[in-house]
């Protein structure tokens, strides 16, 4: 019987890596909101403070793993579903400057405009 030791190199493989971590850091750190969305029903995996408090003026148990079209079904009627599934099927970048967008939070529907990017992960 042969064994061998491999806890590392499993806690490695299931651990995110540093770069990750620092990513994630870096995006709740931020003072522009920001969010990281997953896959083709765009699930919202996190957002940072500012995202919470200035934009989406919701509390996190609201949004967290729910598709961002759940979130905030009035999305549905602009234009960022259609971009969304454009970048998530194309794996090409969308960025615009000075976009309208609707926005329902606690506080009922506001206007913003947003300068945005939605990319695919390297």
């Amino acid at each position: 019987m042969v064994a061998m030791e491999v806890t590392g190199s499993i806690q490695a493989k299931y651990a995110p890596s540093q770069s990750e971590k620092q990513f994630r850091h870096m995006v709740m750190q931020s003072p522009i909101p920001m969010t990281i969305i997953r896959g083709s029903e765009y699930i919202i995996e996190m957002a940072n403070k500012i995202m919470f408090e200035k934009i989406w003026r919701k509390k996190e148990s609201e949004t967290a793993g729910k598709s961002i079209l759940i979130a905030f079904p009035e999305l549905r009627n602009q234009k960022y579903p259609e971009l969304l599934y454009k970048v998530f099927t194309t794996g090409k970048s969308h960025k615009e400057n000075e976009s309208l967008a609707f926005i329902e939070g606690d506080d009922g529907l506001r206007k913003f405009y947003f300068d945005y990017e939605f990319a695919t992960q390297a």
